[in-house]
Parts: C-alpha cells; structure tokens; sequence
C-alpha cells in the first residue's frame, strides 16, 4: 500500500472522528488506531434532574470585553478537577496569564 492511500485513510479517520481502520484485501492488511490522551468522545446522557439546559433567554449578554476562542477542538475543562471551583467565571475579569480552562483534568 501507497503513502498516499496511507493519508487518505488518515484524513478519513479524522474527518469521520473514527478510533478504528482496519482494511485488509487479498494481497494487503491495514489497521489504523488513533490514541487520545483523554477518553475518546462518547454520546452524550440526558441532563441530570434538576438540572435546567441554558437557553438563549437565559444567557448572560455579553457586554464588553472580547471573546476567546480555542484554536483547536478538545475537552474543555472549567476546573482543575469536579470538586476544585472553576478557573474563572462568567463575567469576571481577566489579565493576560490567567488560565481560563484547561485541556487536561
């Protein structure tokens, strides 16, 4: 097998978010499996009870400041772990340095 069917398949993988390839043909065999560093992304569940989905009557409207946006798609962590409060919060203010969210738990 080509290197550039090798990068087709790679560009398959990533554009369809798929962990596994494995192709196997009379004169050939592949099995190609991606490796995250987080846990590879799971449907997600129904909110717990109590718990009220924001909707757009209910978020804060943005008034000054700017918007950061990630450079790249990922886990987005608000805290250093599910117990720990959040690095910051809606509406505070920030200074260049602060951590705003992590990519790792």
């Amino acid at each position: 097998m080509d290197i550039e069917k090798i990068r087709t398949l790679i560009a398959l993988m990533e554009e369809s978010e798929l962990v596994n390839l494995e192709i196997s043909s009379d004169d050939e065999h592949i099995s190609l499996t991606r490796h995250y560093d987080a846990p590879a992304p799971t449907m997600m569940a129904a909110p717990a009870a109590g718990i009220t989905p924001i909707t757009a009557e209910a978020k804060p409207a943005v008034k000054a400041g700017s918007v950061e946006t990630s450079p790249m798609v990922g886990v987005y962590y608000s805290a250093p772990s599910p117990n720990d409060p959040p690095f910051v919060k809606v509406g505070q203010k920030v200074q260049a340095g602060d951590t705003l969210a992590s990519s790792k738990p």
